[in-house]
């Protein structure tokens, strides 16, 4: 499956050259109702929540990734306003969770439902719905262990993680060559693309 991230350039170029992405602690992710896509008005729900989640946020940590590349907003809020950089990667399907976006929270009943499953499936299954809102994202989760030993976590290219696509934000003044010289190490080089505006849609598209 290809799946796409959006950086920063200074971190997308750090990412290239270091063969490896930041992984989010789920603490620090931008969506206040993550992990309580549930119904929380009961105050036990509450409480179970709050535990499981300090929990999960000590031994693991999210690589977010999008089913597009070509979505304006996402160059906006991601790409530093499109002089940032998307990387795609090639990612087997069934480590990925593909986010549901819903209307309203799930019930009591899904939550105590969910109790029986192991720490890793809760997260899974915890991680896996949004507010409807959020939808333009198209997003899919990795979920990788990240015991928080320091203040950065990161998770390296891989077979199963690899780098295929490197794509240099429409505002950006990175050129083809200084992308080369970052990538000549690989055995399987990515991609180079620019992207630009497209003439006909409201997306972007990228030139070779």
């Amino acid at each position: 499956m290809r799946l796409y991230h959006f950086l920063k350039e200074e971190h997308g170029l750090s990412a290239i050259r270091d063969q490896r992405i930041k992984i989010a602690r789920i603490s620090e992710l931008n969506d206040p109702f993550e992990h309580i896509h549930f119904d929380t008005s009961n105050y036990v729900t509450q409480a179970v929540l709050k535990e499981r989640r300090r929990i999960a946020n000590q031994r693991f940590g999210l690589v977010c990734l999008s089913a597009r590349f070509d979505d304006p907003v996402q160059w906006a809020h991601y790409g530093d306003s499109h002089r940032g950089i998307c990387l795609g990667f090639e990612v087997a399907d069934a480590d990925v969770i593909k986010v549901e976006y819903i209307d309203s929270r799930t019930s009591d009943f899904d939550f105590r439902e969910s109790l029986d499953l192991s720490l890793p499936d809760f997260l899974r299954h915890a991680l896996s719905k949004k507010f409807k809102h959020w939808q333009y994202e198209q997003e899919h989760r990795l979920i990788v262990p990240a015991r928080k030993t320091t203040d950065l976590v990161f998770h390296p290219f891989s077979a199963s993680f690899r780098l295929t696509d490197v794509m240099i934000g429409a505002r950006s003044n990175l050129t083809f060559a200084s992308i080369r010289a970052r990538i000549k190490s690989y055995p399987q080089p990515p991609a180079i693309y620019k992207m630009k505006a497209s003439p006909v849609a409201f997306a972007m598209e990228h030139l070779t």
